[in-house]
């Protein structure tokens, strides 16, 4: 399949689609090229949407990773008939099969991330100003640090000394607690 990387013109519908759902498609395209590869190596990832089902299933003999990595290139090369996209999404059946694409690269993409994102570190105050305003930021490339910074008065924390901290506040909330 031809990918058709070209300018288009947000008033005229592309087939079926309109210019954003186009837009999703070829997004969605670009994003399967390392997505699909990530999934099948990840292998095994718990997400948040664990044990949330109100019915008792069996668990999958393979990891939803790689289901949802196949079901990616099984679409994908459904798409393989139409010379282009603008054809797929011109034909009924095609249209379809890039909604089902778009569709699925984004739910993966969202329930395997595959970085980790920077985050507010909750109940450990800043040393310096004594503000809950800490945020962890992860290794921006191989090799570099995790950084604790606030982001208040930006002072940078170790994050041994969260940590540290960390358990303080555990072990404070554990005798209060028992008391």
């Amino acid at each position: 399949m031809t990918d058709t990387y070209t300018e288009v013109d947000p008033t005229e519908t592309v087939g079926y689609l309109t210019p954003r759902q186009y837009d999703r498609l070829e997004r969605a395209i670009g994003t399967s090229r390392w997505l699909v590869p990530w999934l099948y190596a990840a292998g095994h990832i718990a997400t948040e949407q664990a044990g949330r089902s109100s019915r008792a299933e069996a668990p999958l003999p393979i990891p939803a990773t790689w289901v949802a990595a196949h079901t990616i290139d099984d679409l994908l090369n459904r798409l393989q008939p139409w010379d282009d996209l603008r054809d797929a999404a011109a034909d009924l059946q095609g249209q379809w099969l890039c909604r089902c694409l778009w569709q699925e690269v984004e739910s993966a993409a969202r329930n395997w991330p595959t970085e980790e994102k920077p985050h507010q570190v909750v109940y450990v105050r800043c040393r310096q100003c004594g503000r809950l305003a800490l945020e962890w930021q992860p290794p921006a490339f191989a090799g570099d640090d995790i950084r604790v910074v606030c982001t208040m008065c930006g002072h940078l924390e170790t994050p041994e000394m969260v940590a540290w901290d960390a358990r303080l506040v555990i072990d404070e909330h554990t005798a209060h607690a028992v008391a």
